[in-house]
């Protein structure tokens, strides 16, 4: 496994095992309003220094031409891979809304605390 995809692999394992508790225990404490404000600066405060640091300059040039380009997207989309990364991403968002949608709200009404709830919800995501 590359460096690269370690990484963003991390990034959404922490997005959803830490990140969906600390939302539900912001909003117990905050208005949602504030809720959004610490969320939005902790953004801030992880993204604006990562790009500054990674993204470097100069871009390299766009190709001269379109027309160089394979225009034969009609094959690429009958292709095993694709239709496979297709099906994959459909059972993804599946399992999201099984787990957003369904699965947080039954806990709460079955007893469990948000935090609990967003917690489970958050490891069945990752």
């Amino acid at each position: 496994m590359s460096h690269q995809t370690q990484v963003v692999v991390i990034g959404g394992g922490l997005a959803s095992t830490v990140f969906a508790p600390l939302t539900v225990t912001l909003a117990e404490h905050l208005s949602r309003r504030s809720t959004y404000a610490v969320l939005a600066l902790l953004l801030a405060l992880v993204t604006i220094p990562a790009h500054a640091f990674a993204l470097r300059g100069p871009w390299p040039p766009a190709p001269a031409s379109p027309s160089q380009r394979d225009t034969n997207s009609g094959s690429v989309a009958r292709s095993r891979p694709f239709l496979m990364l297709a099906t994959a991403l459909t059972l993804n968002s599946f399992a999201m809304y099984a787990v957003v949608i369904a699965l947080v709200p039954l806990l709460i009404t079955r007893g469990a605390g948000p935090t609990a709830a967003a917690t489970v919800g958050a490891e069945c995501v990752a």
